[in-house]
């Protein structure tokens, strides 16, 4: 078995994918059941907001982005970060 600090265990690499379905979009990720749009500017739009989402829980995110024909047409990588509101809040919290 093998056992690691938590400093030394690598984040996790969550990938979210849009592609064309018969009526609409899918929106498909790692980490939850797919989603179904019938506008694929609003499948890519969810796709952004839940990489940031990840991104702000420190997870790191590739999205993907397929057109009619099923060709890739954009790729995004979203990294681990904290945003300043968040930063600003803990180390209140930590302080009081």
């Amino acid at each position: 078995m093998d056992i690691r600090a938590p400093s030394t265990v690598s984040p996790r690499n969550e990938k979210i994918v849009v592609t064309p379905v018969s009526g609409g979009w899918c929106m498909s990720c790692t980490c939850e059941e797919p989603l179904m749009f019938l506008s694929g500017g609003h499948a890519e739009a969810e796709a952004r907001r839940l990489a940031q989402c990840l991104a702000r829980l420190g997870l790191s995110c590739d999205v993907e982005i397929h057109d009619r024909r099923d060709r890739l047409v954009g790729r995004m990588v979203y990294g681990p970060r904290t945003t300043d509101r968040a930063r600003r809040t803990s180390t209140s919290a930590a302080v009081h």
